[in-house]
């Protein structure tokens, strides 16, 4: 069997594909955005749209599925932070799909065929409605202990509101929510609350001119240059992809030496300091490439 279905359930856009795992082509897609909010409903338009898939071509492909959760080692979504889908994988169309977290999947296209195929290590970050990672080494992807290892922005940080020596005791930390002050979801919700006014965030990247939202892109470059450094930091890989579609937006003429300078500032290693940034080689098709990959995979471990 060298043909699988992958399909990508992104936050607010779905891509469901036919694609030959020997080489990662993708044959044939539809793409749809998300009508309802109800998640048994969207499970409902996925299903429809996978089963139109396997009666255009007259067979049913294995499947496999990328969501925006976590999924731990054993197959299941085990979080439901945009979709509430825990303990529904049967319900999903196809005989016995295989599930993987979106950002994993993603790495798992890239590592086999796409950006990070000749690296030896690499940290591939999807940013778009959310922001995750996920770390390549010897083109093996990390899925942690129990294959949780996808969050590095979703947690809130603190810090003292103030440095003084006397205010350190009294005064209550502040959180702050990188996720929140960088992904698509996040960033929209920044706009409304400045300018009452919602606004692409793929294009808000491009500000040039206008001057407030040039002041707010300055600050976005450093939340994600200094964030995106310490993984760095941690990490020392040889390669960073970036994905989804703000960091594919990245790649934008003038979008990506912003985020580079600040990247440098922030990486302590000087030989590390200039390492190389690419774009996602699938684009917009990396998790449902990798969903379909995992499938594959998934099957031929049952085999064995």
């Amino acid at each position: 069997m060298d043909r699988y279905i992958g399909v990508d359930i992104g936050g607010t856009k779905i891509y469901i594909g036919l694609v030959d795992i020997k080489t990662g082509e993708l044959l044939d897609y539809i793409h749809f955005f998300k009508e309802d909010k109800d998640s048994l409903e969207t499970l409902r338009q996925i299903n429809f749209h996978i089963s139109s898939l396997f009666q255009k071509y007259g067979k049913e492909y294995p499947v496999g599925i990328a969501v925006p959760e976590l999924v731990n080692k054993e197959g299941k979504i085990s979080s439901s932070c945009t979709y509430n889908w825990i303990d529904k994988e049967n319900e999903f169309a196809g005989k016995t799909p295989a599930f993987e977290s979106d950002v994993r999947a993603a790495a798992m296209a890239e590592a086999r065929w796409g950006a990070a195929k000749e690296a030896s290590s690499a940290i591939y970050i999807s940013l778009g409605t959310g922001l995750s990672y996920s770390f390549i080494q010897d083109g093996k992807v990390w899925k942690g202990h129990k294959g949780h290892a996808i969050h590095f922005a979703t947690s809130p940080l603190y810090f003292p509101i103030s440095q003084k020596t006397e205010d350190i005791l009294t005064q209550k930390p502040q959180a702050f929510h990188y996720e929140k002050n960088i992904a698509g979801k996040g960033l929209n919700e920044i706009i409304q609350l400045l300018w009452g006014e919602s606004e692409n965030t793929k294009t808000l990247l491009m500000h040039r001119e206008d001057n407030p939202k040039k002041e707010l892109m300055r600050h976005y470059y450093l939340y994600l240059g200094g964030l995106v450094a310490q993984l760095v930091n941690i990490l020392d890989p040889e390669i960073i992809v970036m994905g989804g579609g703000l960091g594919l937006a990245l790649h934008k003429e003038g979008c990506l030496q912003e985020f580079k300078e600040v990247l440098k500032e922030h990486i302590i290693a000087p030989e590390s300091q200039d390492i190389r940034v690419s774009c996602a080689q699938y684009g917009s098709f990396s998790a449902l490439i990798g969903a379909a990959l995992s499938a594959s995979l998934s099957k031929i471990s049952q085999k064995t």
